[in-house]
């Protein structure tokens, strides 16, 4: 299977990639800006997981203390989860350059989604979650299990239809305190998702 995917979908992989500062254009072709780096071009269950534990390594995580130690990472992993399912189940896979790409850096975390968007997608975030570009593979993941580590349990790794985007709203702006931003450049969608402000406390 690897190698029929690597004949015919060479670049349907996930590339990860976190940053030690703000500006991205910084760090390109400077691997000392980068931070750490990684390729998965496995099955696709196993590129969303390994983009969570991605972010789950490279993420800071502040430690309130005035009520006691309570640990208060950047991201909620739920939210990082879904979009990159979403990426996943949306991505156009007839097209080169379809990797979805996943970028860290101290302020945000960025998701690129390649291949000109369904009707609708783009335009805004309810539009978003209402259109499926592959509805096989959504089915097909409904049926993969998840690590009770990286989110909550749950029957799949495509849970509920359309339950994805509110959820990536809701989750981010509870950790953070600000909206996700959706934004359209030709045919590659970004997804920021703002990192929550551990400068005050103890980083762990």
């Amino acid at each position: 299977m690897t190698r029929v995917r690597k004949r015919w979908l060479a670049e349907a992989f996930m590339q990860a990639v976190a940053y030690r500062g703000v500006n991205g254009s910084d760090a390109m072709g400077s691997p000392r800006y980068q931070l750490d780096s990684k390729d998965n071009g496995g099955r696709l269950d196993d590129q969303i997981e390994h983009a969570c534990r991605f972010v789950a390594r490279n993420q800071r995580v502040g430690t309130l203390k005035h009520v006691g130690p309570i640990n208060w990472p950047q991201y909620d992993l739920t939210a990082v989860f879904e979009g990159v399912g979403n990426g996943v189940v949306h991505r156009d896979y007839a097209r080169r350059r379809s990797k979805l790409r996943v970028g860290m850096y101290r302020d945000r975390g960025e998701l690129y989604l390649r291949g000109a968007p369904t009707d609708g997608m783009g335009r805004g975030e309810s539009a978003y979650n209402q259109n499926a570009r592959n509805p096989a593979i959504g089915s097909l993941l409904k049926r993969c299990a998840v690590g009770d580590e990286i989110v909550a349990p749950r029957g799949g790794m495509m849970d509920r239809c359309g339950a994805g985007v509110p959820a990536i709203v809701a989750r981010s702006r509870r950790v953070s305190g600000r909206q996700p931003v959706y934004e359209l450049f030709g045919d590659e969608l970004r997804v920021t998702i703002c990192a929550a402000d551990a400068a005050g406390s103890d980083s762990a």
